[in-house]
């Protein structure tokens, strides 16, 4: 049953995600959004993880209110798309990104935790497997779907968002059939200081007492950092250095990345119940060296390009069974909502971090220097990971 729900969930929700991709160029485009607007829309992803750490450290010490997290999250996010076809103002259609993005990332401890007691450690991989790479799919289908309806008609935005929204809520009735077992922990108390600091003194109690997990947070941030920071500048070199057509950058980024993703997301997740985190994450690292060789390479040929984000897709394919087994794995047989918020909260201090560094690298020299920055932190934290696979201390080899 667990499955059913876990994958019906996946694919009610993320249709409404895969139009939310959309929205920066509907805002900017039919509009008119101000600058100060779309740099909101922009920069609210990471910072919104920093919110659904704090949303989700509700969980910690309450794994009996996993169902009513998850009623709440769905709501949040998609409600607000249900009012689109009746409100102008867009300041509203920014503010619902934000809430949508940070309903969907504080689902992920939740969902995680309850994976865990249902199916087990052992099962977790395939089934994330089977749910990211449905995830993925959408994402890739969907804004292909509706761009054509869009370019029939431009105002018809609105209706595809309320339309979707309604569909997303449907996954509320799978949520209703979700039964846990209600374990008697001792709850956090609420309080100001719990609501501010507490999820993050809470963080570091547990980074203190199980340093493996921290070595693999810092390993985590480090091979991510590198490819998180490039990210504002791969648009710049696609329109400075390749300049590319809409077609050759759809190709390059939609169906080269998603078939690599969907096709490999089963290989990662046999691989992890073979091997350490530790080294899962080198290979991970391995790929995304090879993405940014690759992408510098593109600039004598584009054809390049195209082989650069199949490597991506296969980096990000592990990358999301890494992240999402991460917290489940180390936290063994307790409660493991607060291994995966502080995953969460990683995240989002790397994405408020990386991206700016490099653009202020970027101002002052060029693309190429940012790439090969970028290029040698993923080798570092390459070099990293197969040390601390070699250590004989290095922690759950297997998943049984």
């Amino acid at each position: 049953m667990i499955r059913f729900l876990y994958l019906g969930s996946r694919l009610l929700s993320s249709p409404l995600e895969a139009m939310f991709t959309l929205l920066i160029f509907i805002l900017s485009k039919d509009l008119g959004a101000s600058p100060l607007q779309i740099a909101i829309i922009a920069c609210s992803k990471p910072i919104v993880s920093l919110i659904a750490f704090y949303a989700s450290s509700f969980l910690q010490g309450r794994p009996e209110c996993i169902r009513i997290f998850l009623l709440g999250a769905i709501c949040t996010g998609s409600i607000p798309c249900l009012f689109f076809p009746f409100i102008d103002n867009i300041w509203f259609f920014v503010a619902s990104y934000p809430l949508f993005i940070a309903s969907q990332r504080a689902v992920f401890p939740a969902w995680n935790e309850a994976l865990k007691e249902k199916v087990g450690l052992s099962q977790m991989p395939t089934l994330i497997a089977k749910g990211v790479s449905i995830h993925y799919f959408l994402l890739i289908c969907i804004p292909v779907f509706c761009s054509f309806f869009l370019d029939q008609n431009p105002q018809i935005w609105k209706v595809l968002f309320c339309g979707l929204g309604a569909l997303q809520l449907l996954s509320l009735f799978l949520i209703l059939f979700l039964k846990l077992q209600s374990t008697k922990v001792q709850s956090l108390p609420f309080s100001f200081r719990s609501i501010t600091i507490g999820p993050w003194q809470s963080g570091l109690r547990l980074l203190r007492q199980r340093p493996d997990f921290a070595r693999y947070l810092l390993l985590f941030f480090l091979g991510g950092a590198g490819i998180i920071a490039i990210q504002p500048i791969i648009p710049i070199f696609f329109k400075e250095t390749l300049r590319l057509s809409y077609q050759e950058l759809t190709l390059a980024i939609s169906l080269c990345k998603g078939v690599a993703f969907i096709a490999t997301s089963e290989i990662w997740a046999r691989l992890s119940q073979r091997m350490s985190l530790y080294r899962l994450n080198g290979y991970v690292n391995l790929f995304s060296c090879l993405f940014i060789a690759l992408l510098v390479l593109s600039s004598g040929n584009t054809a390049w390009l195209y082989a650069a984000f199949l490597m991506y897709g296969i980096m990000q394919g592990g990358a999301e069974i890494s992240w999402n087994l991460s917290g489940p794995m180390y936290s063994e047989k307790k409660e493991s909502t607060a291994f995966s918020n502080l995953n969460l909260a990683l995240v989002g201090i790397r994405g408020c971090i990386c991206p700016v560094i490099a653009s202020l690298t970027f101002l002052y020299s060029s693309s190429s220097a940012v790439f090969i920055g970028a290029g040698c932190l993923c080798f570092l934290s390459l070099l990293y990971a197969l040390w601390l696979d070699r250590q004989p201390q290095a922690e759950i080899s297997h998943v049984h």
